[in-house]
Parts: structure tokens; C-alpha cells; sequence
């Protein structure tokens, strides 16, 4: 490993490898305690594990293609996953290998899955350029919304409000859009990118929002001016394909096809931590606060666990 930059600020140590599938894993999540994740890849497989002793808890039933995107409830046994067929699809994850719905609509890859905060409603967007929202007690399709030119590569659903909705698009634009309003047009639409967007995040208090993608540059947010970003941070050496909020809202992590994974420090650009992570993309990298884990994956079929400890200066 690559040890990378290393202002002070934090500490970071790869803690567990977990050779999870054949091919590139796509897509992870972690449960909200942070004991089990969900891993999605392009071998088919979606397979549900144990952090502590890499146990593999679950292998769902395969697909023909690649799981593109997973997410888990935080407040039911119940994940989603989108892939390539052009469904979704809702597990329950206590009880079977076999999806409890297939989620039937988009005419594309589902390339984006999610639950709201009050975990009552399933949000997909595709290359279809539709964000579609599904009842999880019902199932049924409650909202189709064409809101982009072209392709959905990413999604975002508020930490705060249960309506607030963010997706990323091959269009260079960053949507907002309110679950709560009867039309299908974006609130806001944030312009600033160059090439297709790949990722977006909402931070914990609604005040501001981050988005990376093919330019390679991660852009951050104020939510009433769509034309003018607050920061442009361009620390990956090529194309940034996720972006989150740690939850202190000052500092980002990020991955990219450079093969790393970096925290950022939001209010200055700079980078507090870099390492290489995969041999080949991360496609993923997310936080846990309950471990104080980062955890990311790649085109090297390993999902790796890195320790974070955060030094107080």
C-alpha cells in the first residue's frame, strides 16, 4: 500500500482484504451499525457479509450481467440493488437468497438504488434519464420523473429530509429535486462540470452539496447557486467516480481511476489523507461512524476496510 499524503489530521490503516467476487465490485454499502455490507459486482453477484470475520452471511441468487448499485435500509433488513437488466431489485436480507420484488420500469441499466431517511420509499435512476420512487410497503411505482437529457450515473438521498433527492448525469448537470411537488422538474440544476457526472452527496445539514465525475474535478455546492460552485477541488490525477460527506460536513472522501482513495478537507481543498487503494478503479468509497471505517472497492474484485482515527490539532 501506498501510503500516500499525510497532513496530521488523520490516521488511516488497512485493517481487512475481503476477496469478495470474480470481477470488478461495482457497488457496497455498509448496514447502519456498521457490523455487515453489501457488495455488488460485475460477475452478477450481490453477496452479504460479516465485517468482523469476513463471513459471507448471504450469496443472492446470481444474475446474467452486473450488479451495478446496492444500498441496505437503515431502518428494515431490506436492501436494493440496480443492475444492468434494467431492474431493481428488493431483498430481505434475514430471510432468503431469492429478491422479495423485482422493481419493473426503467427501459435501461439501473445504475443508481437508495432508501429515503424514514426508509419508506425505494429512489432508482438509470440511464433511462428517469428517477423513479417505489412504496416499499406497496411496491407500486409512485413517481416517474424525466429530469435529465441523458444518462443517470448517480443518486443521492438527504441524511435530513426524507423528500430531498440529488442525481448526477451524463448532461454535465447536478439535480435537485423535492419528493414532496407534483411536477417532474428539477428545483434546482447545478452547472459546472465538463464531462459526464458520476457522483453526488448531500451533506448532513442541507446547506451544501458535492459532485465529481469524468473532468476529474470534485465540485462543492451551495444549494440556492446553481451557476456558480463554492470550490473546485482537483486532486485526483484522473476521473473521480464517488464522493461522500464524513459526517463532521468538513471533510469528503473520494476514489477514482487513479486508485485511490482521498480525504479532503471542504473548506480549504486540501488533501488531509491519499492512498492507493486497488489495482485498477475504486469505484466506491464509503464511511461508517459507528467503526470509524472507510471502506472501498474496485476493478481488482477485493473490497478492502481501512481503520480511520481522526487527531484532534
Amino acid at each position: 500500500i501506498d501510503e500516500g499524503d499525510d497532513d496530521g489530521q488523520f490516521e488511516v490503516d488497512l485493517q481487512q482484504v475481503i476477496y469478495a467476487h470474480d470481477a470488478s465490485v461495482f457497488s457496497e454499502c455498509f448496514s447502519l451499525d456498521g457490523e455487515t455490507i453489501l457488495t455488488g459486482a460485475k460477475d452478477g453477484t450481490l453477496k452479504y457479509w460479516e465485517v468482523q470475520s469476513s463471513f459471507l452471511r448471504r450469496e443472492f441468487d446470481p444474475l446474467i450481467g452486473s450488479v451495478l448499485t446496492v444500498a441496505m435500509s437503515k431502518t428494515s433488513p431490506l436492501a436494493v440493488s440496480g443492475s444492468d437488466d434494467r431492474m431493481a431489485r428488493l431483498y430481505q436480507l434475514d430471510k432468503s437468497s431469492s429478491p422479495k420484488e423485482v422493481l419493473v420500469g426503467h427501459t435501461h441499466k439501473v445504475y443508481g438504488v437508495n432508501f429515503t431517511r424514514d426508509g419508506r420509499t425505494i429512489t432508482t435512476t438509470s440511464m433511462d434519464c428517469t428517477l423513479r420512487t417505489w412504496d416499499v410497503n406497496t411496491l407500486v411505482n409512485t413517481r416517474t420523473i424525466d429530469c435529465h437529457t441523458s444518462s443517470i450515473f448517480s443518486q443521492a438521498v438527504s441524511p435530513l429530509s426524507p423528500w430531498l433527492v440529488l442525481t448526477a448525469s451524463d448532461d454535465h448537470t447536478l439535480a435537485a429535486h423535492d419528493l414532496r411537488t407534483a411536477g417532474t422538474d428539477p428545483i434546482r440544476r447545478y452547472i459546472g462540470h465538463t464531462k459526464t457526472l458520476w457522483g453526488c452527496d448531500i451533506r448532513y445539514d442541507e446547506m451544501q452539496y458535492i459532485s465529481c465525475g469524468m473532468d476529474g474535478v470534485v465540485l462543492l455546492w451551495d444549494p440556492r447557486k446553481e451557476d456558480l460552485p463554492i470550490k473546485s477541488i482537483s486532486s485526483h490525477t484522473n476521473s473521480v467516480h464517488c464522493v461522500e460527506y464524513l459526517p463532521d460536513g468538513r471533510h469528503f472522501i473520494s476514489s477514482g481511476r487513479d486508485m485511490s482513495f482521498k480525504i479532503t478537507d471542504a473548506a480549504t481543498g486540501a488533501t488531509c489523507i491519499s492512498r492507493r487503494a486497488h489495482d485498477g478503479h475504486v469505484f466506491k468509497v464509503t464511511y461508517n461512524a459507528m467503526k470509524d471505517t472507510v471502506m472501498t472497492c474496485g476493478a481488482d474484485a477485493c473490497v478492502k476496510l481501512w481503520s480511520v482515527r481522526k487527531h484532534l490539532l
